[in-house]
């Protein structure tokens, strides 16, 4: 588990201080690839369900799915620009 929370880890300081990816304009781009090495980490589904608590199962599968997309946007919007703020500081990982 560990290595496998340091790889991604290691994945988004890269695309943090990839240079090409630095600038403001290319914002979309850099969060796209921020979410393509944070997202297979996280299951979505079982942290919305977990949300909910015993709410989930009085909801329908539409119900679910829609609230599962929602969460999952929310905590990309709370947590994406908080990522982005460490590349105008020095990041560090301990060995």
């Amino acid at each position: 588990m560990t290595d496998q929370i340091r790889a991604a880890v290691e994945k988004v300081v890269a695309i943090l201080r990839d240079p090409y990816l630095k600038p403001d304009a290319r914002k979309n781009e850099r969060q796209t690839k921020l979410r393509q090495a944070i997202e297979p980490n996280f299951d979505f589904e079982e942290m919305a369900k977990r949300s909910l608590g015993f709410h989930w199962q009085g909801r329908s599968r539409e119900e679910q799915a829609k609230f599962v997309i929602l969460f999952t946007h929310l905590l990309e919007v709370s947590y994406l620009d908080k990522i982005e703020s460490l590349r105008r500081g020095k990041i560090s990982l301990p060995a």
